[in-house]
């Protein structure tokens, strides 16, 4: 919501994990996209349904518009997936495997990200 709406004084960019912009039914709200200034990073995980699938539209919409976004749909993983990589009674093993893979890859990037945007070195 902050980088649709410009954020406080000072924002520099931001990370969604399992968020979506604005949506008109299974395409990205092109006047909300149009809003954004700063960076953003979005990162999902393929086997949540509803975000999963509308990562493709999102990532086309924000190339369209030239905004400056990365845009990760991890194959497996699923919602929360930063929360359940190593919960071994909630889902299946394969389901586990694919939250940490999909942990161990999105959380360096949210880092750098963070840094770089931030001006942090």
């Amino acid at each position: 919501m902050h980088v649709l709406n410009g954020g406080l004084p000072g924002f520099a960019g931001g990370v969604a994990y399992y968020g979506l912009p604005y949506m008109t039914g299974a395409v990205p709200n092109g006047d909300s996209l149009a809003k954004i200034k700063t960076p953003i990073m979005l990162l999902s995980g393929a086997r949540d349904a509803r975000i999963g699938a509308a990562m493709p539209a999102v990532d086309s919409a924000m190339k369209a518009l030239g905004k400056s976004y990365v845009g990760i749909n991890y194959p497996g993983a699923g919602h929360g997936f930063l929360r359940t990589q190593d919960d071994t009674t909630a889902h299946n093993p394969a389901w586990q495997e694919a939250d940490l893979a999909a942990t161990k890859d999105a959380w360096p990037r949210t880092v750098a990200f963070l840094k770089s945007n931030l001006g942090m070195h």
